[in-house]
């Protein structure tokens, strides 16, 4: 009788490791769900702005972690008329509301982003939850945001619903890259979520800098130091102006802005 329930066995066995599979990849991975769910496609409820070139994007700066705080001078040098920041403004919710007692004025201080139009784009692990809105010249877009600067359609998404573990981000990133398929994530997501053919897809998340046109795809680094052992990028941005999207980088001796090749 033993014998006879083995083979029973072992296909639930198969079923439920595979179920486990499956739910971990959704959990890691939600915008697997988007071609089939029209909910869990991140542009279904993302707003829409209307920005004045040029723009800069830059993302994970990690305020109260370890932020580089020659953002501010580098951000002074390029003189962007808004600056979008595309998830991981500040590196715990503790910091903010327990340090900067909820005050967005002191975030916008503490990031070096006083006196810009600032478009937050949040993050689901590191940012606080916020309402989105505008609060003064901070505007909270929430989770995705669509962006028109000049002719140049843009949605920005920090990449969690591509893979919601950080360090596998980059993790995936960096392999992948080595084997000659850049910004893996990216392109995943634009093709999971459906993204118009003429609009580009700008993630953070990974800490790698990354840009390909041709798929209109690109990522805008960081502005965490990291240790040296780990791949990563640093004082890095996408800039978007009249000659359309470029990444670039600036120098530790005195930031200015290099454009990186694709």
């Amino acid at each position: 009788m033993l014998t006879s329930l083995l083979p029973a066995l072992s296909k639930l066995h198969l079923a439920a490791a595979l179920a486990l599979l499956a739910g971990l990849l959704a959990y890691n991975t939600p915008a697997l769900l988007a071609p089939a769910a029209s909910w869990a496609n991140p542009l279904r409820e993302a707003e829409a702005y209307e920005l004045k070139p040029p723009v800069a994007l830059v993302s994970d700066l990690h305020v109260g972690g370890d932020f580089i705080p020659e953002l501010k001078q580098a951000l002074e040098e390029i003189k962007p008329s808004a600056v979008i920041v595309v998830g991981d403004l500040v590196d715990e919710e503790s910091y903010f509301y327990g340090k900067l007692n909820c005050s967005l004025e002191a975030l916008l201080s503490e990031a070096g982003l006083r006196g810009y139009e600032v478009y937050w784009v949040t993050s689901m692990l590191h940012d606080p939850e916020m309402q989105p809105g505008s609060y003064g010249k901070l505007h909270v877009v929430g989770r995705t945001g669509i962006f028109k600067v000049g002719s140049t359609v843009i949605v920005a998404h920090h990449g969690e619903t591509a893979c919601k573990v950080g360090p596998l981000a980059l993790a995936i990133s960096y392999t992948l890259g080595k084997l000659g398929l850049e910004l893996p994530l990216e392109k995943l997501w634009r093709k999971l979520c459906k993204v118009p053919d003429s609009w580009w897809v700008i993630f953070g998340h990974s800490h790698l800098a990354g840009i390909d046109p041709s798929w209109r795809v690109a990522n805008t680094g960081s502005w965490r130091k990291l240790p040296r052992i780990i791949p990563h990028s640093e004082k890095t941005a996408i800039m978007v102006d009249d000659s359309g999207v470029k990444l670039i980088a600036f120098s530790p001796e005195a930031p200015r802005p290099k454009a990186l090749p694709p």
